[in-house]
């Protein structure tokens, strides 16, 4: 693990003694995918006010980003979705930002490892 405690490298050294680069090329590139798609339906869950839509959204962030070593976006879904289910809207909007603040951080990482051969 790097100084960096926003990324945890090890992680991908667990997905490619799994699989190879295969694996890790395709893992990285689901996460890439899927994070923001979800950060949007947790953007329109803030919106309409509905905690439960920014529960659902988050939840699955959560493993996405444990998969590519994504601590910071990690915690940060975590945090959000105990906020979420435990009715704790005040302090989700803000939240919500530094969970997209911490995955454009870490973003060119998981796309650097992603594009290695």
């Amino acid at each position: 693990m790097s100084d960096d405690t926003s990324w945890d490298g090890a992680a991908i050294g667990r997905l490619e003694k799994i699989g190879g680069r295969k694996l890790v090329r395709e893992m990285l590139g689901i996460v890439l995918d899927f994070i923001p798609k979800k950060l949007e339906a947790a953007r329109e869950g803030e919106r309409a006010g509905n905690l439960e839509a920014i529960q659902q959204a988050v939840h699955p962030i959560r493993s996405s980003a444990a998969h590519g070593g994504a601590r910071a976006v990690y915690e940060l879904a975590t945090r959000i979705e105990q906020l979420a289910i435990s009715k704790q809207a005040e302090q989700i909007p803000s939240m919500l930002r530094e969970l997209e603040a911490a995955f454009d951080q870490v973003r060119p990482k998981l796309e650097k490892e992603r594009d290695l051969p």
